[in-house]
């Protein structure tokens, strides 16, 4: 039998009438956008051959005509070693071998695609697609894996106000969908030269795939007459709508169109162009079933309030539709052991008096702490985050000192392509400078479970969620045309890397 939580509830006649009038508006923008298409490479080449010395080449007709205009040559380990294009527009195409072009005298394009996952960009890139690219890193989010706190992250840019636009500072709730279209929580966007303004989500969100092609007719349109000298950032939110609407097959499409640009740009710019391509996090494509989370609190005992005044009073903030929940209580340890008992909860975590993060699971409780640049976890009774056996490998190298810490590099390294990557420290900053008003409780939920607002699941019906601290839907991707990248990246840690490469990623432009 299910619980009223889970019970299907009938849209009410003012919210269809609501619903039917949002998308007419949708539909005018659409039109008034122009639907504009981006030139993109052709989906295949029209001959394709190999060489003796197992290079290949692919050779391309990009506009049309029947001619081969564009010629790309793979070297042995898969990537496109040399190009040829037409440089002096007499009609020849010339060879241009890639790496002697000075990373200098090369144009640079940062490209954020929401929501991608590393598995499907790893899958496209061994099926040959992105052969510019070294192969694709794992790209470990925040936690919660949501797109303000990642990228601010990302930008060094953290503490912002609140996990989402809609977060309790101790007074009031801020309301969501106002802070959203501001874009209160989004400093991070004044970085970048492309980004669609957020009061054209929803409609992004219920036409992805014409967005996404008037997403990349705008970067082709705005780098290609940009400044050389400077990096061109641009963010594409409806590669995170492709997914929600359509599952793999929509992160399939649209990571299909971003390699087809990169191609046609690097035609464009005969060469001279580095480009990296990132997620701020994953996102996980299996069914999924909402759950009216207040409503489940609720069932519990406690009142879900806007501003919290007696004992049993809590604060839900309910604008995203995702896989975790923050809840703002002035009794966090007794929330956090009561919520885990839910059906749709996997982990409930809480700051206590002694600045120590306690993770609570139905498999028992263990502690984080943490001292200068190193973390102890404490299994109080079961084992939550499900690391006894790294345990037992720290101490029987030496790594885990005599009080039971392990410095976070360590961590870091045996906890990447764990279950809940890099947990104890995504868990640690989630409550440690994260944002400037954490939930007093942060709750990951179970896979195959969602929630948040009402109204946005009734509008669009989602395949695909993230922000839990599970794999899929916390690990992104980042791959480079300027060279590897290590196997997995934490978000925060990214600008370093890219340093390292090289790849100018510090030159963005500087909020006005």
């Amino acid at each position: 039998m299910m619980t009223p939580a889970l019970m299907k509830q009938k849209i009410p006649w003012k919210f269809r009438i609501a619903r039917g009038l949002w998308i007419g508006c949708g539909l005018v923008l659409i039109g008034m956008s122009g639907c504009h298409t981006p030139m993109l490479m052709p989906v295949a080449p029209i001959e394709i051959s190999k060489g003796s010395d197992g290079t290949i080449e692919r050779r391309y007709d990009s506009d049309g005509d029947r001619r081969i205009d564009y010629v790309e040559r793979l070297g042995t380990d898969g990537r496109v070693a040399a190009i040829r294009v037409d440089m002096n527009r007499n009609g020849t195409l010339d060879d241009v071998l890639l790496d002697q072009i000075k990373q200098s005298d090369c144009r640079h394009l940062v490209i954020l695609l929401d929501s991608i996952p590393f598995d499907i960009v790893k899958e496209c890139r061994e099926q040959g697609r992105f052969r510019f690219f070294h192969p694709p890193s794992r790209l470990i989010s925040t936690f919660p894996a949501v797109t303000d706190v990642a990228i601010s992250e990302f930008m060094n840019l953290n503490p912002i106000a609140g996990v989402e636009v809609s977060y309790y500072d101790g007074q009031r709730l801020t309301p969501g969908w106002g802070s959203y279209v501001r874009e209160d929580n989004s400093g991070w966007l004044s970085r970048f030269d492309h980004y669609v303004d957020y009061d054209k989500h929803g409609f992004i969100y219920y036409w992805p795939q014409s967005w996404l092609m008037h997403e990349l007719w705008m970067i082709q349109q705005g780098f290609l007459p940009a400044e050389a000298d400077r990096v061109f950032w641009a963010y594409i939110v409806s590669t995170s709508a492709e997914g929600a609407q359509y599952g793999e097959n929509g992160h399939r499409e649209s990571l299909l169109a971003v390699d087809r640009l990169c191609q046609m740009l690097m035609m464009q710019t005969q060469g001279k162009l580095q480009i990296t391509l990132l997620s701020d996090h994953g996102q996980d494509t299996r069914p999924y079933q909402y759950v009216d989370f207040g409503n489940s609190v609720e069932r519990l005992g406690y009142r879900v309030v806007e501003r919290i005044e007696r004992p049993g009073d809590v604060v839900l903030p309910a604008f995203a539709v995702v896989s975790y929940a923050g809840i703002y209580t002035n009794e966090p340890q007794r929330v956090a052991k009561d919520v885990v008992g839910l059906e749709c909860v996997d982990l409930a975590m809480y700051r206590n008096g002694e600045d120590e993060v306690v993770v609570v699971g139905r498999s028992g409780q263990a502690r984080i702490t943490r001292r200068d640049d190193r973390y102890r976890y404490q299994m109080e009774s079961g084992d939550p985050l499900v690391m006894g056996d790294i345990l037992q490998r720290f101490r029987s190298t030496g790594v885990m000192d005599e009080p039971g810490f392990v410095d976070d590099k360590s961590w870091e390294e045996a906890t990447a392509d764990h279950v809940y990557p890099d947990a104890v420290h995504r868990i640690w900053r989630a409550f440690h400078g994260l944002v400037r008003y954490p939930p007093d409780v942060l709750v990951s939920l179970k896979d195959g479970w969602y929630c948040g607002s009402w109204t946005m699941d009734k509008m669009i019906r989602l395949h695909a969620v993230h922000g839990s601290l599970t794999s899929r839907g916390s690990v992104g991707f980042v791959m480079s045309t300027a060279g590897s990248l290590p196997p997995s990246v934490r978000i925060e840690s990214l600008q370093t890397e890219l340093d390292r490469l090289g790849f100018p990623a510090h030159r963005r432009p500087e909020p006005e």
